[in-house]
């Protein structure tokens, strides 16, 4: 077998060869990168009047600095055409595309081994700088996002060996558990005989949520069969509802001493069930339902948060969390589960209605100490208000929101430091790949929130034609533009609005007009203001503040994988708020109801 640095593996054009360089790392020789070579940059301050978009950025809790942290980063012009521009040559090209992705992986895979069985070149490898080193290879640069680097790849290689590990642990499962009686037990827990040992109860062994941006799924978590339990178990303090299919909820257990609801474990609920589970804890619906009608609605006042998403919205939980007897739940993501349930035809509307209501009623449910709850959900779930409204008339709700420049610039920041987010633009803004891209925008498709209210014939068109941030502004902002119009319409009502720039001008003020709409004592607003101090979403991607050091090294160079946003991502992005009835992203957004113009 010939040596490691001597294997050549064959790509489009030419062999290539992997060579060590001087310093450690691995050179690509043997062809001339198509890409990923000549640096492509746009100037916003001319050309068209949004580029100035990134200028227009102001700052926030989330967003400090987002856009002045990104330099300038290859754009591959060439790989941004459309699925009907095809090769001429046909299925060859297709062929021709998978061999290379094979080939692609075949290599990634080689170089960690090789790295695997020589810890001396890794360590001067890294110390040279090597998983920050970005790939020039084209073979690999038509498959991984633009300037990837050895710890992209490695993340990539733990999330594959990751599902394959949890296919081949759910295939020996199926079997294993048919033999030792599991599986009989499993069919039992749902029919009413088995109500005693309804809770499947399961250790966890492994966990990985790809993409990190996304919400919570079953497949989060590899777990191996502990114990069949009681509902009543599901009661414990320490047991919170992670996740929902159409037919069981997934609980969590956490230890006894981690808070998740707590910011100071993590700023968002979701995030810290994650990090500190221990078990999972599975029941069918119809004993969560069960169990649910005994627990019966709220019994403490609850205010119910909707956002636009990136608009102070976690900072506010963060100032409700000061008050003392509150308890906040920042995005506890079953919400955002039933929402694409509902939205994708999985369930129906009154399974979507019996859903919401159990759901809402466990998260909720009477603990020692708390006498007030806040819930702040995800801009995914703006769409439910009104049903939220029709079961539980006693809630208290308010929208933040802020202009769409804002929040587009401030998302695109944070969702593409996401390896996931960046292959999934990698596979619709390039040429490659095309037999997957129908499936990708399928999926992106998936999560927008179709309505009436807009053309959707236009939308349709608009993202087509686009790149992947017009997926992004759709699946972000056809929320707000449906929950806008239902508004205007009259639809929607008793759901107050508040503007970011609002908060920030005057938080005392407009912190003082929140609480008393609340029902909450304003004595508790000048501890609230504390709040103001921190960043409100340290510790988890979503930090553009926190992860704003660490996109430029010590000199000033660019280390982060976020990529500047180019003229062609702002024309997609204004284009699809276009098609949405939206302003586009120079524009202020005003949407009715004001929270400060109420008497």
């Amino acid at each position: 077998m010939q040596p490691f640095n001597n294997r050549v593996i064959s790509g489009f054009q030419a062999p290539v060869r992997l060579e060590p360089s001087t310093e450690g790392s691995l050179e690509i020789s043997g062809r001339t990168p198509r890409f990923g070579d000549v640096s492509d940059t746009y100037d916003f301050d001319s050309d068209k009047d949004v580029r100035n978009v990134n200028d227009d950025f102001d700052g926030d809790d989330n967003d400090e600095d987002d856009d002045d942290d990104d330099d300038d980063d290859d754009d591959d012009d060439d790989d941004d055409d459309d699925d009907n521009e095809e090769d001429p040559n046909g299925g060859p090209e297709n062929l021709r595309s998978a061999c290379c992705g094979l080939a692609v992986y075949a290599k990634l895979l080689t170089n960690a081994f090789h790295y695997k069985k020589n810890p001396t070149f890794i360590r001067s490898s890294y110390d040279t700088g090597l998983a920050a080193r970005p790939f020039t290879d084209p073979c690999i640069s038509s498959v991984m996002p633009q300037d990837s680097t050895m710890s992209d790849v490695f993340e990539l290689i733990a999330v594959i060996c990751y599902y394959l590990l949890y296919l081949a642990v759910s295939i020996g499962q199926s079997v294993w558990w048919r033999l030792t009686g599991v599986q009989k037990q499993l069919l039992r827990t749902e029919t009413e005989e088995g109500l005693d040992k309804c809770v499947h109860v399961l250790s966890i062994v492994a966990r990985l949520r790809f993409p990190k941006v996304n919400h919570p799924r079953p497949w989060d978590f590899i777990s191996s069969h502990k114990e069949f339990a009681h509902h009543r178990d599901l009661l414990s303090e320490h047991v919170t509802l992670y996740c929902v299919t159409s037919t069981h909820a997934y609980m969590v257990e956490t230890p006894v001493d981690v808070d998740v609801y707590s910011s100071k474990t993590s700023p968002f609920m979701k995030r810290a069930q994650f990090d500190h589970a221990i078990r999972v804890m599975v029941v069918p619906l119809r004993h969560l339902y069960r169990l649910t009608d005994k627990l019966g609605d709220p019994g403490v006042p609850v205010s119910w948060i909707n956002n636009s998403g990136r608009c102070g919205s976690t900072l506010l939980v963060q100032m409700l969390e000061t008050v003392p007897g509150m308890r906040c739940l920042s995005e506890p993501d079953v919400t955002t589960n039933i929402a694409l349930l509902s939205r994708s035809g999985q369930i129906n509307e009154r399974q979507t209605e019996t859903l919401t209501r159990a759901c809402v009623r466990y998260l909720c449910r009477a603990a020692p100490g708390v006498s007030r709850l806040a819930v702040k959900v995800r801009y995914t779930c703006v769409t439910e208000v009104d049903l939220m409204q029709k079961l539980f008339p006693e809630f208290r709700h308010v929208y933040l929101y802020r202009d769409l420049g804002n929040v587009m610039t401030s998302f695109y920041t944070f969702i593409h430091r996401d390896l996931a987010v960046r292959l999934l633009e990698r596979v619709i803004n390039g040429s490659s790949l095309s037999p997957v891209r129908s499936r990708v925008r399928s999926y992106l498709s998936a999560m927008i929130a179709w309505a009436d209210c807009y053309d959707r014939s236009e939308l349709v068109q608009v993202l087509a034609q686009g790149s992947f941030m017009g997926y992004s502004t759709a699946i972000i902002c056809s929320n707000l533009a449906v929950f806008k119009n239902n508004l205007e319409t009259g639809k929607t009502q008793g759901v107050p609005t508040l503007h970011y720039d609002e908060l920030i001008r005057q938080p005392a003020v407009v912190a003082s007009r929140l609480f008393e709409h609340l029902s909450i004592p304003t004595s508790h607003v000048e501890k609230a203001l504390t709040a103001l101090e921190k960043d409100s979403q340290a510790g988890d991607i979503a930090s553009n503040i926190e992860h704003s050091s660490a996109d430029r090294n010590g000199g000033g160079q660019r280390t982060s994988k976020v990529r500047t946003i180019t003229a062609e991502d702002i024309d997609s992005m204004n284009a699809a708020l276009k098609a949405m009835g939206l302003p586009d992203m120079t524009q202020r957004l005003n949407i009715p109801g004001n929270l400060m113009q109420e008497q």
